[in-house]
Order: C-alpha cells, then structure tokens, then sequence
C-alpha cells in the first residue's frame, strides 16, 4: 500500500501495546503516516471488532479469556506505555493527564519528530511536574523510529518548525553550509558559536548529514 516497513511496524508495535483504532480516522495519530498517504488510504480502512489475544496477564496471575469465567474490568497490567506510539486514550489514562494535556504531548511529539527521553515529556507546555513525576515511571520509550533532519538538505524553514531550533540558528546553520559546503558530521555543528554544548546535545538525535 506504499506505507514505509518502519511506519508498518510502528502500527503493529501500537496494537501490541494496547493501542486501539475506533475509527479510520485515528490511523492519523500514528507517527510517520503523512497527510497524503492517510488521505489515499481512508477510504481501504476498515475498523474491525475488538479481539482479546489468547491470555492476558493480570497483577496476580494469567487468566485465559476462552475458559468461560467472568473477571472484573480494569484489573489486569499493560506495563509502560510507549511515549512515541501512545494516543491520546492511553495518555489520558495515566493519573493528572486530561484530554488538552493529552494532545499537547502528541502535538509536541510531532513538532519534534519523537521523543528520545522520557524527561522531555516533562518540557510539555502547561504539565506541571509534580504531575510529571508521578506519571514518569509508567512512561517507556523506544527512541528508535525519531525523525531526523538532514541538515545538507533541509531548507530554513523546516529548521525552523523544529522546537529547539530557534530562527536566529536555523539561518546560522544555513549560512555556515553555504560558507563550508556540506556537514561531514552532526558535530560540526559545534562550530557555529551561537550554539551551546547543551543546545547541540538535545539536537542531536533529531540531526543527520545523509
């Protein structure tokens, strides 16, 4: 269908954790699946019933769902979410988190191209840290699928969208490109003054030079 193999396995790791699609339309809030795509495959979607696998685990011990016995709802342990593959729904289950806070994660998640840290999730405009705190250690993160800008490629207005990449840095890594030719490395970088040793840390994981 066009959907690139990482993208494929972000969908399937999402489901494992526990992730659910109500409608088409939350195939969107999958990282990696681009406007254009979702667009062309919307009308192929379809939201088929909910089916539990064949034993799930518990905080006591595992139960299987086929044996005909009836348990209570809401008793049995996902583990840590995944920040990078969560959706609102499992975001807004975690204590202190409502639905504004919810999209604000995701929405940040976006604009950086997902997360490498859990701490980052602490840097959500509006989330106060005790609240922070006390949902970090159900938090998980696989920072493998995070979206990296090519920096001998991308213009200054993709630098630019990206939240820890202020306008006045953008132009400077431009202007040192055109001045130097092509980066050889992410850590040439540090030739450019008016980027600290800290900002280039954070940036790091979100640059590449191919």
């Amino acid at each position: 269908l066009g959907i690139p193999e990482r993208t494929i396995h972000t969908i399937q790791k999402y489901i494992a954790r526990g992730g659910r699609f109500r409608k088409p339309e939350d195939l969107g809030k999958i990282f990696g699946i681009r406007k254009k795509d979702m667009q062309r495959l919307l009308p192929y979607v379809r939201i088929g019933p909910i089916i539990n696998p064949p034993h799930f685990t518990t905080d006591k011990r595992t139960f299987n769902p086929d044996d005909g016995r009836q348990y209570p709802k809401n008793n049995f342990s996902t583990g840590p979410i995944d920040i990078n593959l969560a959706d609102t729904g499992l975001f807004i289950a975690l204590p202190g988190i409502g639905s504004k806070l919810a999209q604000r994660i995701i929405h940040f998640r976006e604009k950086l191209g997902g997360f490498y840290s859990i701490n980052q999730i602490g840097e959500t405009f509006g989330l106060p840290d005790s609240t922070f705190q006390k949902i970090k250690p159900r938090l998980g993160c696989d920072a493998s699928r995070i979206f990296k800008i090519n920096i001998n490629t991308c213009t200054e207005e993709h630098l630019k969208q990206h939240p820890y990449i202020k306008w006045n840095l953008a132009n400077a890594i431009i202007m040192y490109r055109q001045q130097h030719g092509s980066f050889q490395s992410v850590e040439q970088l540090s030739q450019i003054t008016i980027l600290s040793s800290e900002q280039l840390t954070k940036l790091l994981p979100y640059l590449s030079v191919q």
